[in-house]
């Protein structure tokens, strides 16, 4: 039996391993990257740098600039879950401090970049918008709406 047939036997792919970790370190760099300079001098070059990971490897798992931008602000995106405390005070202080804490950086640093470049780059401004505050308000809604079904 050949080696590549023995890999495929064994239930792996020839080849190294794909290393799991490459994602995340590629993803924090595209968000320390476009807090620190924007859409405007996002570089897939500087974030190799950043990541330590080879551009070669960043291209084979991403598309383009677009799709790694794309990607870096997705990983942000607010993920609440709407306390159900039977209280509504104690809900919404509660999901305050979750979003105090989720508006900070480097989301915020990104906000205001996204805001500068709007009208350069309006479907980054929208997508990061809608994954990241947009989905904040539709918490707080979740909130109002269980305490109006409450009484």
């Amino acid at each position: 039996m050949k080696d590549a047939e023995l890999t495929r036997s064994r239930g792996r792919a020839p080849g190294r391993p794909r290393d799991l970790t490459v994602e995340a370190k590629v993803r924090a760099a595209v968000v320390a990257e476009l807090s620190e300079v924007g859409v405007s001098g996002f570089s897939v070059n500087s974030v190799s740098a950043r990541s330590g990971v080879a551009k070669r490897t960043i291209a084979s798992r991403w598309a383009d600039r677009e799709a790694l931008i794309t990607d870096g602000l997705s990983s942000l995106s607010a993920r609440l879950t709407p306390p159900r405390t039977g209280r509504l005070d104690t809900d919404l202080i509660s999901l305050a401090e979750e979003i105090i804490k989720f508006a900070a950086e480097p989301r915020r640093a990104i906000l205001a970049r996204c805001a500068a470049e709007l009208e350069i780059y309006p479907q980054y401004y929208a997508r990061f918008r809608r994954d990241s505050f947009d989905r904040c308000m539709a918490a707080v809604e979740d909130v109002l709406v269980d305490a109006r079904g409450r009484g």
